[in-house]
């Protein structure tokens, strides 16, 4: 495809990384975005309050890095130190990375090149998971999407990814808009990802993974029971489920889809005999209640509407399926970072 970023000026890119208490896995993340083939830069490191070593190693960085400006607040969680970064982008484009995360040193490139090639305001990357040796490629495809396909793209084709990271965005999308991510919430890119792709109207997907997620013991994704997951609940509730309503409806099986991927993990790790009640019939009504409006589980629907007594001995067994599956997951993960440590 012809590169159209040939032979003009290069937009400037800013690159927003939150941080916090991440002294093990910062300086590689840092070095990845110091070492992108695109130059033109803006490196916007937000500080949230880290009390070990980051804050330090962002600042020793941004000395030797006249790109990158750190800033440092108050501990207020991922959500809003994405937000205070937003608020500094002086860049017409925009890009997020988790400060765990490793680019590919082509990733703002690909992006870049694929936007220009298709006219589209956001592009929309895939990810990898981390390993101490990995394989850099530049892209050389993408699909673009437009209006309601650029939904049926992301949960058809691109196993329905919502994270803000792997991506690249006009800046305008948020500067020229009230979108931001909800503060102090799990699940804040679900939140607002449908409207930003909603904006954006034409978005590219890359066919390239150039960008490497960290699996790590004490990550969010990684973690046991946290009362916080409870906010996906709120966000397919409350942000995700009524945009897809007005703007999506034929699209809405996707959420419907996800929704119950999600409540299977939960399964995993919602504590059923645990001395908070509270959480396990707020899962278990909401399982009976999902099952009942989900157009996807009919056959489900059948079983759970007789009865939840049938609701909880299916819980049951799935708890301890997934029990084991993230035992193996956890002893997984340990075993590959001692073996790179």
């Amino acid at each position: 495809m012809k590169n159209q970023l040939d032979g003009v000026e290069k937009p400037f890119v800013s690159v927003i990384v939150p941080i916090y208490n991440v002294e093990d896995y910062l300086s590689e993340c840092l070095d990845s975005i110091q070492k992108q083939t695109y130059p033109n830069l803006e490196i916007l490191l937000i500080d949230d309050g880290s009390t070990d070593f980051s804050g330090k190693i962002a600042d020793d960085f941004a000395k030797k890095e006249k790109r990158a400006s750190v800033f440092h607040i108050k501990n207020s969680g991922l959500a809003e130190a994405r937000n205070v970064g937003i608020t500094y982008i002086t860049s017409p484009y925009v890009s997020f990375v988790d400060s765990d995360d490793v680019l590919s040193p082509f990733f703002i490139e690909n992006h870049m090149k694929a936007i220009f090639s298709t006219g589209a305001s956001m592009s929309k990357g895939q990810f990898a998971k981390w390993r101490k040796e990995l394989n850099y490629k530049k892209a050389k495809a993408w699909v673009l999407g437009q209006g309601s396909e650029v939904m049926d793209l992301n949960f058809r084709d691109y196993h329905g990814e919502v994270s803000a990271c792997f991506n690249v965005y006009k800046s305008d999308l948020f500067l020229d808009t009230n979108i931001r991510f909800p503060k102090g919430m799990y699940y804040e890119d679900f939140a607002i990802f449908a409207q930003i792709m909603h904006k954006a109207d034409k978005v590219v997907f890359l066919k390239e993974k150039d960008y490497y997620y960290r699996p790590r013991v004490g990550s969010i994704i990684s973690q046991g029971f946290n009362p916080k997951m409870f906010d996906f609940f709120k966000v397919v509730d409350d942000y995700v489920k009524p945009f897809f309503h007005k703007y999506y409806p034929k699209q809405i099986k996707y959420i419907y889809q996800k929704e119950i991927s999600e409540y299977t993990i939960f399964t995993g790790k919602i504590p059923l005999f645990s001395t908070e009640p509270q959480y396990r019939k707020i899962y278990i009504n909401k399982i009976y209640n999902i099952s009942k409006k989900n157009p996807n589980l009919n056959f489900l629907a059948k079983i759970f509407s007789k009865s939840k007594i049938i609701i909880i001995i299916y819980i049951i067994m799935l708890h301890y399926i997934m029990l084991f599956y993230f035992f193996l997951k956890k002893f997984k993960v340990c075993r590959e970072e001692k073996r790179h440590s």
